[in-house]
């Protein structure tokens, strides 16, 4: 529901311009999880690392992470805090199963999200 006319409705109400950086680090330093939370820190492993060398001298690294979703940034879209029987924008609680949320999950909000706020 994102169309460029809204994007530029939108743009007439900014009176100052700021950048929120929603992002949490992974690794040493981050933030650990909420006690009592059943979130675990997320787990950073080395697959490959450079001192294997391929045929013909070519070298590689690849790593993995696991994480609960909430761990970092918020990759599972916007279905898993909501009030009285609804998420965001008024998304029913039934949208969520085991399967994941069919209407918040973060493909279905893949083409972004616009927020706006006069602020003076």
């Amino acid at each position: 529901m994102i169309t460029p006319e809204r994007v530029t409705a939108a743009s007439a109400l900014v009176r100052r311009g700021a950048v929120f950086d929603l992002g949490l680090p992974i690794g040493p330093g981050a933030p650990p999880q909420r006690r009592g939370s059943p979130r675990f820190d997320p787990v950073h492993t080395m697959l490959r690392t450079p001192d294997e060398v391929w045929s013909g001298g070519m070298i590689g690294a690849d790593d993995m992470i696991v994480l609960p979703l909430q761990a970092v940034t918020q990759w599972d879209g916007l279905g898993h805090n909501g009030y009285d029987g609804f998420f965001y924008n008024a998304v029913p609680a039934s949208t969520v199963s085991s399967r994941g949320s069919s209407v918040l999950s973060i493909h279905q909000v893949r083409r972004g999200v616009a927020w706006s706020a006069a602020v003076s």
